[in-house]
């Protein structure tokens, strides 16, 4: 919506405007072996444990950077972080924005079916994603946008290493203001519904080519989500509510003589935040939780008719961010994302990354 066509009485307090922060799209580091759901542990193992609650270190870490705000009057920084569940949305008066992203993720942990985490030694495997997003107004309250990723991956293991680089997979979204603010209120969320298609242009586990599956850096489906954002800020505190829904394709493949019919099904997820900007100034610090569920795979041999289901798998994201808003229509912003610290996790891999994000915004 365009502010400058209401009276100044209705216009949002000040630091009352969102920005929209990104960060990486998580690229999962967990490869399977082929014709496997599960990726055996292998080096020098630690023993199981359950996911660690070790938050308060980053919290400490965090601290060392408040005597660097200053306070000030300007717009607040970067609102709501970015994941791969979220499409690139304009949530601020901007007719189009840019988002270039640059992240390093590691694999650290599997979690097994009964929630427990095991920690890996010796492997290195590792990842650096290079995304870009875009969005732009079709009209007021429509947009749509555009997400693309390179990824550059290498798996160490034993005495075989790979690298593999390629073009990860290719999303489109459309977004539609369901809740404009058209005038400030004390309760009322700014909201936008959503819907992502995503193209599988880059490798999964049902193309891999290496030894290892380095090459996977892509789902393999095509696969449509929708769902809503809820943003509300009052005057230097910010919260944002995103709940989303997606359904996978189902996709053929053949195995020698054999045809199989792979049924991803139907997952979701729950993210939720909160963002502190101190004297609605033009730094941000901001928290979030998002906790992922995905059916099983359900395995179908066409000529035989036989099926076989895989196990559902969930993980949690804990992020951190730190953004700046070092310019009226540009913003920096770091994270930190782990999935080893809260929430459930099952038959999932479990990574730490870290993002630096640059976004640049068109005003109307």
């Amino acid at each position: 919506m365009n502010y400058r066509n209401l009276k100044i009485k209705e216009l949002p307090p000040k630091g009352g405007r969102f920005f929209a922060g990104r960060d990486s799209d998580h690229v999962s580091l967990y490869a399977f072996y082929k014709g496997s759901l599960d990726l055996p542990v292998n080096g020098e193992d630690c023993a199981s444990h359950p996911v660690p609650t070790g938050i308060f270190n980053i919290f400490l870490t965090l601290l060392l950077f408040l005597p660097l705000l200053r306070c000030s009057e300007s717009r607040a920084a970067s609102c709501c972080g970015r994941n791969a569940a979220t499409p690139t949305l304009i949530v601020g008066d901007d007719r189009a924005q840019m988002n270039f992203t640059l992240s390093g993720s590691g694999f650290v942990a599997n979690a097994s079916s009964d929630g427990v985490a095991k920690f890996e030694g010796g492997d290195s495997k590792f990842a650096y994603t290079y995304r870009w997003d875009g969005a732009i107004l079709l009209e007021d309250r429509l947009q749509a946008g555009l997400s693309f990723s390179v990824v550059n991956q290498s798996f160490n293991q034993g005495s075989v290493q790979e690298t593999y680089t390629g073009v990860g997979d290719i999303k489109l979204s459309l977004g539609y203001e369901v809740l404009p603010l058209w005038s400030y209120s004390s309760w009322k969320p700014q909201g936008f519904a959503f819907a992502m298609f995503n193209i599988p242009t880059g490798r999964s586990t049902l193309d891999s080519e290496t030894l290892l599956a380095t090459d996977v850096i892509g789902s393999g489906y095509y696969s449509l989500s929708t769902g809503f954002l809820l943003l509300k800020k009052w005057k230097i505190w910010d919260v944002f509510l995103l709940p989303e829904f997606h359904y996978s394709l189902p996709r053929e493949v053949s195995a020698g003589s054999f045809n199989f019919v792979q049924r991803p099904g139907v997952g979701g997820s729950l993210g939720l935040g909160v963002g502190l900007s101190p004297g609605g100034g033009v730094f941000r610090l901001g928290m979030r939780l998002q906790q992922r569920y995905d059916q099983g795979i359900l395995s179908v041999e066409t000529s035989q008719s036989t099926e076989q289901s895989g196990p559902s798998r969930s993980s949690c994201d804990f992020g951190l961010d730190l953004a700046y808003l070092f310019q009226p229509n540009a913003t920096m912003m770091v994270s930190y994302i782990d999935q080893t610290l809260i929430g459930s996790a099952k038959n999932a891999p479990l990574n730490r990354t870290v993002a630096l994000n640059f976004q640049y915004r068109w005003p109307r």
